[in-house]
């Protein structure tokens, strides 16, 4: 998989020579005998893919009772949110490195002679042939590379994707598309973006993964969202934006000048975890606010003078959320650590002035809790 992740992940396409006995592990640990049990898997939710009149092709839910029929009725059908898929999604999140709720899962039913018209998706795609043949042919995507929504040749051409994609929209595959024969048990890979239609020469099973990476936009902007969400101005109305007028255009280079601001405070280090330097510190050491992390206090023990906290760190995969008890004692010097903007950095005499009630030594031993959640961290 190291070798996978390097050298094709989102790179290139990939086809694996038909593994019979991969199709069957598969078709035994989703417990499929038959079509009739993929409609009666846990959990699942059967979709038509049929044709619509202006030729191009659309998705419907239907009843999984249904879905037999409605197949054998010559249209295929896709069958997605299945439980007993989780195990395979999960392994696949762990290995990509990426979170487990952008690998989704689904069975495709596709009748002999069915067709999918040529389109790309905002997805990597990784197909295992479980029965039957399909044809798929396969191209670049030099109109829009890396699309941010799905599109399908002959669509109508959103504002989003003009952004990126200003030539002449495309009605049919490229001319530089290759076909490959998907038999029991072959593996294809189409990284995000390719163009890709398919058709059946006989009825047809595939397992389908689809994976919606996490791009750089969705890093940053998540980022940018935490940060800027803790500056109550951010969350104000945006009336005073919405007249042509010249005080518009002031509060508009103010939020601007705003937002440079916010975008110089995030910094390397709050969006990729590095380990946590080991060892103690002097009084020496100087400490930063970290970003992509927030403290709260969830209650309070009088009698036992202890406050339980949580602190909720972020990051593209997940957020992490760490509770633990304090001493009431050192509930100020987190609340005035919580409320420097990210990145500013202190050393503990500061901290010690702030906090009058922590002397040195339960400074340090705060100072060094924070560091392992990640509230603060170590300058070097």
């Amino acid at each position: 998989m190291a070798e996978f992740r390097r050298t094709i992940l989102g790179q290139t396409p990939y086809l694996a020579e038909p593994r019979t006995e991969l199709a069957n592990r598969a078709l035994k640990a989703l417990g499929i005998r038959s079509l009739d049990d993929v409609f009666t898997l846990r959990g699942a939710k059967a979709y038509a893919w049929f044709p619509m009149r202006n030729g191009r092709h659309a998705a419907a839910p239907i009843p999984t009772s249904s879905a037999k029929r409605v197949h054998d009725g010559g249209l295929a059908i896709y069958v997605r949110r299945i439980r007993e898929c989780e195990m395979f999604e999960r392994e696949v999140a762990d290995s990509l490195r990426i979170p487990a709720s952008s690998v989704e899962c689904s069975v495709f039913c596709n009748p002999a002679k069915a067709t999918t018209l040529a389109h790309f998706d905002r997805s990597d795609l990784l197909i295992l042939q479980l029965s039957g043949r399909k044809t798929w042919r396969i191209a670049p995507n030099d109109f829009a590379p890396n699309p941010s929504l799905c599109w399908g040749a002959g669509d109508r051409v959103t504002p989003e994707l003009r952004l990126y994609a200003p030539g002449l929209p495309p009605t049919e595959m490229p001319r530089n598309a290759t076909s490959h024969v998907l038999e029991t048990g072959s593996v294809l890979y189409l990284p995000r973006g390719y163009w890709h239609e398919t058709t059946s020469e006989e009825d047809s099973l595939s397992l389908h993964m689809t994976v919606l990476s996490t791009t750089r936009i969705d890093v940053l902007m998540s980022a940018l969202k935490n940060e800027l969400l803790r500056d109550p101005y951010w969350r104000e109305p945006a009336y005073d934006l919405s007249a042509g007028e010249p005080p518009a255009i002031e509060q508009a280079a103010a939020a601007c000048t705003a937002l440079r601001d916010a975008v110089s405070r995030i910094e390397a280090s709050d969006l990729v975890h590095l380990p946590v330097p080991k060892g103690d510190f002097d009084g020496s050491a100087r400490f930063a606010r970290c970003g992509q992390v927030s403290f709260g206090i969830e209650s309070v023990d009088s009698h036992a003078e202890t406050a339980r906290v949580v602190i909720t760190t972020h990051t593209y995969r997940e957020k992490k959320l760490t509770h633990i008890e304090l001493s009431i004692e050192f509930i100020a010097a987190c609340e005035w650590i919580n409320g420097l903007a990210s990145g500013t950095a202190f050393d503990l005499p500061t901290l010690l002035r702030q906090s009058p009630g922590l002397n040195g030594s339960e400074a340090r031993e705060l100072l060094g809790v924070l560091e392992n959640i990640r509230l603060v961290r170590r300058l070097h």
